[in-house]
């Protein structure tokens, strides 16, 4: 580890000597790529994150700004976008949101951001991550740039040779604030003062310290997002050369040019643990090169850039049901029937969530739920069905696997016959293997519960497998709706 810093510090301290480069980390109606409905859509990160822009300083401080990338990824996507962003944040004040025992460092929140203020947003903050349909997550450009001015002058600071130069930067910083916090303002005034030899000397010292952190920090700040959300769709947006003023930058870019390889090395430095979090977490890393900056935020042009990165990283989305949302209690189970092949819908667009299924088609989906196995050699018990019957092999497959008994004494099945719930808890509760039950019926309709079902009824309806009607009625006899049956499918394929 010593070693791959050491080598990091080389880089960055050769850059910030030989290039006036800074980092910063960084449908559609045009492309035709339709969207996942996330509901809600929190934007976590720093000043990029925010919106920040240097030609117009804006208070962006969780507050949406029209032209930063998350406005229009959320415009784009349809989505309510929570901004959730703050200038100056690193992973240290990430990590102090979500977790109640980290105290962070003695730069917690320096001169970014109001400590108190802070505190009392930690609610909303983990309760948006935790509601969040999709997080993206742009962070790490503060913890190797701003603030790291601070460890610098308190290295300074403590031989007292550059009294001076150390009460003028402070100054300088609490003046002006996180917009003037960064390396560069350092390095020049440093330069003016005659103290830019103190400032090098000591500067690798501060960089080590801030890249530590960030290495040490992100893994915690990945886990507590998805400690809080552990199915969130979630990206995180990596850092970019701001080097690139204007879009003839681009062009003209030389990748053989000592500045770009110098500048490139610190970008893949600082984006490497992201990327490995990756392949550990399994969230998508978004590459933002070409990303136009006036000075170390993008400009409109360069947000739009980032915000095209991310709609492009974002997976397409095959869910074809318009009468199904993703703020449907039953989203969730009718997506999984329909991308595992158990339930179709009722046309190409539409499922029908509130509609009854039959007998039939209940088995059918249990059938595909077990991998439509070979029914060859099995009994085929009832006089209504034959091979000629629609969901023939899944009727005889789930006669023999105990899953149905048949009406009329085990004569008919009746394919075709609305299924009840009473019925739906009956053979979801035999699928599961007719576990052991304790305790009794309470609801005011209990007494029109079939026997052949009370157990079902009971473990069905305690375990969330299929839901009572109210605090006091299960509504045994009434159909059971198509997404009754999808939620009780979702919930024993986990058993």
């Amino acid at each position: 580890m010593k070693k791959r810093l050491r080598s990091l510090l080389c880089a960055l301290l050769a850059m910030t000597m030989l290039s006036s480069t800074v980092v910063c980390f960084a449908q559609d109606s045009e492309t035709g790529k339709k969207y996942h409905d996330y509901g809600t859509y929190v934007l976590l990160g720093d000043s990029v994150a925010a919106g920040y822009s240097d030609v117009t300083p804006i208070d962006c401080e969780f507050k949406r700004v029209d032209t930063s990338y998350g406005a229009i990824v959320a415009d784009t996507i349809g989505a309510e976008l929570i901004p959730m962003a703050c200038p100056g944040f690193r992973t240290i004040e990430m990590r102090y949101m979500f977790e109640d025992d980290y105290e962070g460092d003695d730069y917690l929140f320096h001169d970014a951001s109001d400590p108190e203020l802070m505190e009392s947003r930690i609610p909303a903050f983990r309760q948006a991550v935790a509601d969040a349909g999709l997080i993206t997550l742009g962070l790490g450009g503060n913890d190797v740039g701003t603030f790291l001015s601070w460890v610098v002058l308190d290295a300074l600071a403590q031989g007292g040779e550059f009294d001076e130069f150390v009460a003028a930067a402070k100054e300088m910083l609490e003046s002006a604030g996180i917009q003037n916090d960064t390396l560069t303002s350092l390095l020049d005034l440093a330069a003016v003062m005659g103290a830019l030899p103190g400032v090098l000397e000591v500067l690798p010292e501060a960089i080590e310290y801030g890249i530590s952190n960030y290495i040490e920090n992100w893994d915690y700040v990945i886990q507590d997002i998805y400690d809080l959300n552990p199915d969130v769709t979630l990206l995180v947006v990596g850092l970019f050369d701001t080097g690139y003023k204007t879009e003839e930058d681009l062009e003209n870019d030389d990748p053989n040019s000592i500045s770009h390889k110098i500048s490139q090395t610190l970008v893949d430095a600082i984006n490497a643990p992201m990327k490995a979090g990756a392949d550990k977490f399994g969230y998508i890393f978004v590459e933002t090169s070409g990303t136009v900056c006036d000075i170390s935020h993008p400009t409109p042009a360069g947000y739009r850039n980032i915000a095209n990165k991310i709609l492009a990283a974002l997976p397409e989305d095959t869910f074809p049901f318009t009468d199904v949302s993703a703020s449907d209690s039953y989203y969730n189970a009718v997506k999984y029937v329909y991308e595992n092949g158990i339930m179709n819908g009722t046309s190409e667009t539409t499922f029908s969530p509130d509609s009854s299924m039959t007998r039939a088609q209940l088995v059918e989906a249990l059938y595909r739920l077990a991998g439509s196995p070979d029914v060859s050699g099995m009994k085929e018990p009832f006089l209504d069905v034959n091979s000629r019957t629609a969901s023939y092999d899944a009727i005889v497959w789930a006669y023999n696997e105990g899953i149905v008994t048949g009406i009329a004494f085990g004569l008919l099945f009746t394919p075709n016959c609305t299924v009840t719930r009473a019925q739906l808890s009956a053979m979801l509760y035999r699928w599961a293997g007719s576990p052991q039950v304790s305790g009794s019926l309470s609801y005011i309709d209990r007494y029109v519960v079939p026997s052949y079902a009370k157990n079902a009824v009971i473990w069905a309806s305690t375990n969330g497998i299929v839901a009572p009607t109210s605090s006091r009625t299960f509504s045994p006899l009434r159909a059971a709706t198509r997404a009754e049956v999808a939620s009780g499918i979702l919930q024993v394929s986990a058993m």
